[in-house]
């Protein structure tokens, strides 16, 4: 159940983000890290989204600024340490982002009943599909 949480969690925080309030001049100057792109033209140039009730879900989104993100979860049954039967959701997925010193910085990431598991990199992405 902590597990289950714990992913719902993270997939909260990424709808919050993806719709939380415009931000104020001085907030944009303190998320802007000196990049290239002012956070507050940067403009969804794709977004797809399909969840299928509660069993799995899948998006992925790419913005202006170069950032894209990716994530597949797909509810599966197992047991907990007592021995009870759970369901858990195993999650993979990427993001990359365009750093300040111009190159592309990418995660991907798989996270299950064996925990979060990232491989992280710099320069072209190896597994981008779009």
């Amino acid at each position: 159940m902590a597990k289950f949480l714990l992913i719902s969690g993270a997939v909260c925080l990424l709808v919050s983000q993806i719709y939380a309030a415009p931000l104020n001049e001085d907030e944009r100057k303190k998320l802007s890290f000196g990049a290239r792109f002012d956070p507050s033209e940067v403009q969804v140039v794709r977004y797809e989204n399909d969840h299928n009730a509660l069993d799995n879900y899948q998006f992925n989104f790419a913005l202006s600024d170069d950032q894209t993100r990716e994530e597949v979860g797909t509810l599966k049954d197992g047991k907990d340490q007592e021995g009870n039967n759970v369901r858990f959701y195993v999650v993979q997925g990427s993001y990359s982002f365009l750093g300040d010193d111009g190159q592309t910085h990418w995660v991907h990431y798989t996270a299950d009943e064996t925990g979060y598991h990232p491989r992280l990199g710099t320069g072209p992405d190896p597994e981008k599909k779009y």
